[in-house]
């Protein structure tokens, strides 16, 4: 391995931990537990900057949380605060409250919710215009020791009180120069000082360490929810890099359907961008993390398409559902695509995709283990040499630390890592993130086994022991209440089901 690289894995930091976020300034008699916790104040310096960082409220208390833009029309905050986890729809009145860049307070209120692991996105009714606030950026990799940080806070509830402190990170999640109990349950910490452009990469935790959780494990999360929420893609999200070709509607506009039509309409893509200042339409070949970008829309490509791929047939089996073949082609790891046939419930397993040809009866797919031709650099902190590359696939599978992977053909070296740092177009190398979640989906029955897990990112955790289990060709998370895993035997039809996360062994990084 190249001597960068190995720089890269001396500054790795330690396991990544999830995410949590408790909210502050509740009375006592607040009216949900997950809003009564009394506080301490942010001993920092006031401040107005970074208008993306403003509160929560709801209609009824005065108690409020943190809350951060993370797009024009979605913010990030704590579990509970606006809803979560065990809430089919936002607490009523939940609005985010701000301060924006000429000084005005602004109020725009929650329409949807979405839970994870002590941490809720909300969508907002209406867009934030960039000239009020510029949205916040999830960071792609932790802190590392010596890099400067800010953590913000509040004086009290109102929101024009925030407070900023600024240090140097020791590397070390569980210490910090500051009282970790002064900061606002989901209140942000980003990299650099109080003023200027730079990214997320935490949210305060009340009453317990580390101080602050990591947010990389939750790149995927919030992929999921922005293809659920908006339907032909998301306004102000980038997804930088990893682009194969690209067009222009020059001298018309190039418009989002435009460019989702023409992913839709090609195997490689996997992921799209359309840059309203260039006026132009970027296909992937892989799915960069996402990135707040004031004049970009970008959405994921088709899973599945109506069509039937032609040749390269590996093996064939008769399943009753589509999600039986395409698991079976993750077991498979030789197998690239699939194309199943609803009337006979005939399934051909590929060894690469082929052409496609009309077929109302059919559903055709691809499994998705690495991109050809990417490194990842950085956020390494396991490196093995193995057999091929579908071996080191399955070594991050199965780790749920492993968030992404880069092989190199050369030497045969996988590399682990623990963010998801952007890829870079490198020869003779191919690499992966994690990804394989069902949002608000379950696979009912077939339970062998169930437990309760109280790890970093319960998610990476369910997924991955499956991946390691002979048994297991499915698995569903239920986050209600607490974090409870169950693996299963067979795959059922897929069931919707609110606050339950679910996927297939064999495809976690599609």
């Amino acid at each position: 391995m190249t001597r960068p690289r190995l720089a890269h894995l001396a500054l790795s930091t330690t396991v990544l931990a999830s995410l949590a976020a408790a909210c502050v300034d509740a009375p006592d008699d607040a009216p949900d537990d997950d809003l009564g916790v009394e506080a301490v104040a942010l001993t920092g310096g006031a401040t107005t900057a970074r208008p993306a960082i403003g509160r929560v409220h709801r209609d009824g208390t005065t108690a409020s949380c943190a809350a951060t833009l993370i797009s024009p029309t979605m913010i990030v905050t704590g579990d509970g605060c606006i809803g979560g986890r065990t809430s089919l729809a936002p607490f009523t009145g939940s609005a985010f409250h701000f301060v924006d860049a000429s000084g005005v307070r602004r109020l725009v209120r929650v329409a949807e919710v979405a839970g994870f692991h002590q941490l809720a996105f909300g969508r907002l009714s209406s867009p934030i215009p960039a000239s009020q606030a510029t949205p916040m950026a999830f960071a792609v990799t932790p802190p590392r020791a010596g890099t400067q940080v800010s953590a913000f806070g509040w004086l009290a509830a109102d929101v024009t009180q925030k407070r900023v402190q600024t240090f140097f990170d020791d590397g070390v999640e569980a210490t910090s120069p500051i009282g970790f109990e002064a900061n606002d349950g989901g209140a942000p910490h980003v990299y650099g000082g109080a003023t200027g452009a730079s990214d997320l990469w935490g949210l305060a935790v009340l009453g317990g360490q580390p101080f602050a959780k990591h947010v990389m494990a939750y790149q995927r999360h919030l992929d999921g929810v922005m293809t659920s929420w908006h339907s032909y893609g998301t306004d102000g999200i980038d997804r930088p890099g990893m682009d194969y070709a690209s067009f222009s509607s020059s001298p018309f506009v190039t418009t989002p359907f435009a460019c989702e039509d023409r992913c839709r309409a090609d195997d490689r893509c996997r992921a799209w961008a359309v840059s309203a200042t260039a006026n132009r339409c970027y296909l992937k070949d892989g799915v960069p993390p996402a990135r707040a970008a004031a004049d970009v829309t970008s959405g994921l490509g088709l899973r599945t398409v109506a069509a039937r791929f032609d040749g390269h047939d590996l093996a064939s089996l008769t399943v009753a559902r589509v999600e039986r073949c395409q698991q079976a082609c993750g077991a498979n790891a030789q197998c690239q695509a699939y194309t199943w046939e609803s009337s006979s419930g005939f399934c051909v397993l590929k060894g690469a995709i082929g052409p496609r040809t009309p077929c109302g009866t059919c559903l055709s797919g691809h499994v998705d283990r690495a991109t050809v031709g990417y490194d990842r650099p950085g956020s390494d902190y396991a490196f093995d040499t193995v057999a091929d590359r579908a071996a080191c696939t399955k070594l991050c599978a199965e780790d749920a630390r492993c968030l992404a992977y880069t092989f190199v053909e050369s030497n045969r070296g996988c590399w682990r890592k623990d963010g998801v740092p952007w890829a870079v177009a490198t020869a003779g190398m191919a690499s992966a993130r994690r990804l394989g979640l069902r949002y608000d989906t379950d696979f009912p029955g077939n339970d062998y086994r169930t437990f309760t897990t109280a790890a970093a990112d319960p998610a990476s955790t369910c997924q991955a022991t499956c991946a390691r289990e002979a048994s297991c060709k499915a698995w569903a998370l239920s986050e209600a209440g607490s974090s409870t895993c169950h693996l299963k035997s067979a795959v059922a039809a897929p069931a919707l089901k609110r606050g339950v996360v679910a996927g297939l062994k064999g495809v976690e990084f599609d």
